[in-house]
Parts: C-alpha cells; structure tokens; sequence
C-alpha cells in the first residue's frame, strides 16, 4: 500500500493527532510571553497571572502526554492492519518467507517515520514563526531605539 493510500486511509486520525502537536507546539512557543507578563505582574504584587501561566504550562503537559498516548496507539493500529493485510497477501500465493519478513520490516520502517519523524520536523515552522515574530518586535524596538539616539546625537549641538 502506497504512504499516500495509508494517509488517506487513517487521515481523520493522524491529522488529529498533528493538531494535538501543533497546539502543543504552539504553547510551547508562547511560554516566555507568558513568562514575563507573570514575572512582571509579579513585580507588582499580582500573582494572577502565574495562574494563568500554571494553566498554559498544564494544558501543554496535558496537550503532550494525550498526544503520545493517542499516536503510539494510532500507529499501532495502522502497522497492525497492514501487516495483516499483507501477511494474508503473501501467503495467499505462497511466496518467499524472507521476502515478507522484508516487507514487514519496511512497513515498521514507514510506520516509525509517521510516528517519530514527521513529528520532529512539525515543530519547526511554528519556532520559526514564534521566533520570526519575537525577531521583528527587538529589530523594531532597537530600530526606534536608534533612530532616537541618532537623533539625539546628531541634533544636539
């Protein structure tokens, strides 16, 4: 079975739990947004805002921990339907033993790559726009900065 009839087949569930990454992701990536607004309200003796950043940082223990659960689950199931779609393929015709075990260790293999790879390249965008986004607000901040020192230097006699 090709990885795109695999995708289609299962893709109720394997976007879900890519959309549990993202959410994951996403929380992740605001984090230290979250941080400062608690140490600064803490600063000011309002400590609100570190319930708020102790419920950010639980729903993405929790977004994580339903994620792991659901897709070494999901993946399972997929491996297991299709080694057993293929086992009855195979030895319906009587073929080479070697030739299914071969088989069955590239499924692993393919199966391995939805589970553990794609979730590791998924983060990637989402830091690159949080980080893209905290970028242009210090490049704007010291932008205005300068122009200001700048300003102050070369218009001062």
């Amino acid at each position: 079975m090709l990885v795109s009839q695999i995708f289609n087949r299962y893709r109720a569930a394997i976007v879900g739990t890519y959309g549990l990454l993202a959410v994951e992701e996403i929380l992740l990536v605001s984090l230290p947004w979250f941080i400062g607004i608690a140490i600064d309200d803490s600063l000011l003796h309002d400590y609100q805002s570190l319930g708020v950043m102790a419920i950010i940082l639980v729903a993405m223990i929790a977004a994580g921990i339903a994620r792991r659960f659901y897709d070494t689950r999901l993946y399972f199931s997929i491996y297991n339907d299709q080694v057993t779609q293929l086992i009855e393929r195979k030895t319906s015709v009587n073929d080479d033993r070697t030739e299914l075990i071969g088989h069955v260790r590239l499924l692993r293999v393919l199966v391995d790559f939805f589970e553990q790879n794609i979730p590791q390249c998924h983060p990637q965008p989402v830091c690159l726009a949080g980080c893209s986004g905290n970028v242009g607000l210090a490049v704007s901040a010291n932008f205005w900065f300068g122009a200001c020192i700048a300003r102050v230097l070369v218009f001062t006699d």
